[in-house]
């Protein structure tokens, strides 16, 4: 989580955590950096995308480092993820990767409640008589006419 403490940190993390939200215009790149660096315990701010996290092989810094982006960017990582979260591009990557398809969640639902909303305006329009449809038996099958069979004498000779 964003409000633990980083390993020999003691008190600095809280006023980090509150820093990093009150700063809202900063740039994605930067908000990254600032929780890896919360979360792995060294200023990363400066670091390039190929910069190995220090501490990332501890499960501790893995979880808080997970939980800490989960929090600030409203994500949800797979357990997949934190197994590639081993240097600043790929957590980079992993969180846009993920907020993309929090999007794309989001954007799905919105379009299945403006179809179900259409569709119950539809039917709330239609005249409740027009909902139903009168049932026809099928006709019955009459025999077919039968010619008689001719009727003529034969004459003997």
């Amino acid at each position: 989580m964003i409000w633990e403490q980083a390993p020999g940190r003691a008190g600095s993390t809280p006023r980090l955590a509150l820093k990093l939200q009150s700063k809202l215009g900063m740039h994605f790149g930067e908000n990254v950096r600032d929780i890896v660096s919360i979360s792995c315990g060294k200023d990363l701010r400066a670091a390039r995308s190929r910069t190995v996290l220090p501490g990332i092989d501890s499960p501790e810094v893995q979880r808080r480092l997970a939980a800490n982006l989960e929090r600030s960017f409203d994500i949800r990582l797979k357990p997949e993820d934190v197994s590639h979260l081993t240097t600043v591009r790929a957590v980079l990557q992993c969180v846009r990767l993920r907020r993309w398809e929090r999007e794309l969640a989001e954007h799905q639902q919105a379009q299945v409640a403006v179809q179900q909303a259409m569709v119950a305006k539809d039917a709330a329009a239609t005249p409740f008589s027009d909902r139903f449809v009168r049932y026809t038996p099928p006709a019955a099958h009459l025999p077919l006419p039968t010619t008689p069979a001719p009727t003529f004498a034969l004459r003997k000779s």
